[in-house]
């Protein structure tokens, strides 16, 4: 594996939403006031900012609270699109740099835009000329950042939770290195947890818990040195709500696996944490008295229980639209391409002929680990599909299989995360329609988004 390889291999990639309190508006040129510009960054893509009309060009900028590596934006967009628009990025000190330009935005879609590595704290949308007139809305605003993985000598190689919650990142999220997402429970239970494994055994001398301000009244911290056997560390009987309190735990116990067990909400909502860090004292203790470095584990946070067998010589990436190399399809329609169905445009799809089973196929530039889908069916969804993945585009195997989806549905799929370099859905049974049989003997997709949500972390031996 090259040094490149191995520096990638340490970097967690994803989509970080302002729905954050550090998150705010630094600066907007207008904004209607049913609309204001914080609606771009409040994690729902149902409001928005609304410039003035006639106040062209507009722009937002965004302080994100923390100067932090950058190298893309999403930008979720509204009727009053750009057609022409730039993106600039500062470190704090309002020095604005230009690392993107566009001049084909459109209505409704939702554009990713990628650029080089850039240590940066604002970000700011300058539209220049509107789709449609001269006003412009931005539903939400996305960056995608790199966090470096903390812990470097002894990580954090699984988290598990009870469960998910609404706004949830993930439980992976609660020890990123990254205070701006958050792992969140269901809402209205009593009985949570969130579980920690590290790589060695180590003595942990506290944990600190910076929680939102769905938070715990009453919880415990626990240790295990095996994940079956627990022992109480530590208990808080007055958590706060939006606190950041450090627990310390007696006589700093060796441990491999750690825990914290909520029992009492302090709000009417669940539970929800930015980020639990440890701190561990010692030396890890690993087998034969090797370090992580010198047993040659490396960190992969998109693989999760692959399937089929990993070739370390792949730089595995997370499966995004930026790693497509093209879209194929049994059959298709005059008007309606394969591509159509990954491209940022919602009213574009892909359709196929009546012909009974038909597959559309995605295959990348290189090796991936999947393992997340989200399918927008048109009027005529396939009644029975599968996912289907490939390392030669020959050999299939089955991920997934669902029947019964409605018109219109959008389907959120997962499965156990699978190393691949292709991928199909293979449409089996059409929705049948007596008044319009023609077009209902057939399949369409509007959109398939690639792994919108991450893997849980594992780690594997090179």
């Amino acid at each position: 594996m090259t040094k490149r390889n191995c520096i990638l291999f340490s970097i967690m990639l994803f989509m970080v939403s302002f729905k954050c309190s550090a998150a705010k508006v630094s600066d907007v040129s207008t904004q209607c006031p049913e609309h204001a510009a914080a609606l771009a960054i409040d994690g729902n893509e149902d409001s928005y900012w609304l410039s003035s009309k006639g106040m062209s060009p507009a722009w937002l900028a965004v302080d994100i609270g923390r100067t932090t590596k950058i190298n893309g934006v999403q930008l979720i967009w509204g009727d009053k699109a750009a057609k022409s628009y730039k993106i600039y990025i500062s470190s704090g000190d309002r020095k604005w740099e230009e690392v993107a330009c566009v001049d084909d935005g459109r209505k409704n879609e939702s554009r990713m835009i990628f650029f080089d590595d850039r240590e940066a704290r604002m970000i700011k949308v300058y539209c220049e000329e509107g789709a449609d007139g001269d006003e412009y809305s931005i539903n939400e605003i996305k960056l995608l950042c790199n966090i470096e993985e903390p812990y470097a000598d002894n990580p954090i190689i699984s988290i598990k939770a009870s469960s998910e919650g609404p706004g949830s990142d993930g439980a992976i999220t609660a020890c990123d290195g990254n205070d701006l997402t958050r792992w969140a429970s269901k809402q209205g239970s009593e009985s949570e947890w969130i579980e920690f494994e590290f790589a060695a055994v180590q003595k942990i001398k506290a944990v600190e818990i910076i929680w939102e301000r769905a938070s715990a009244k009453e919880y415990t911290i626990e240790t295990s040195v095996d994940g079956r056997t627990w022992e109480l560390q530590a208990a808080v009987k007055d958590g706060r709500q939006g606190e950041r309190r450090m627990v310390l735990l007696k006589n700093e116990p060796e441990a491999k696996f750690f825990r914290v067990n909520c029992f009492s909400r302090a709000s009417v909502w669940g539970y929800s944490i930015w980020e639990v860090k440890p701190t561990l004292t010692g030396k890890p203790k690993f087998p034969e008295k090797r370090t992580a470095k010198k047993a040659g584990l490396k960190f992969d946070r998109f693989q999760s229980q692959a399937s089929g067998a990993l070739k370390k010589e792949w730089l595995y990436r997370d499966a995004s639209e930026k790693l497509i190399k093209g879209v194929t399809a049994s059959s298709t329609r005059e008007g309606h391409e394969p591509s159509y169905a990954v491209d940022p445009r919602m009213k574009t799809s892909w359709f196929s002929d009546a012909n009974g089973e038909e597959w559309l196929q995605v295959e990348f530039k290189e090796g991936v680990i999947l393992g997340n889908l989200r399918v927008k069916w048109n009027y005529n969804p396939a009644q029975h599909f599968k996912v289907q993945v490939s390392e030669d585009g020959s050999n299939w195997q089955d991920v997934y299989e669902q029947e019964g989806v409605g018109k219109y549905e959008q389907k959120y799929i997962s499965f156990d995360s699978v190393a691949c370099r292709f991928m199909r859905i293979l449409c089996m049974k059409p929705t049948f329609d007596d008044a319009t049989a023609a077009d209902y003997d057939s399949y369409s997709i509007i959109d398939i988004s690639i792994n919108p949500a991450k893997p849980t972390p594992v780690w594997k031996q090179n």
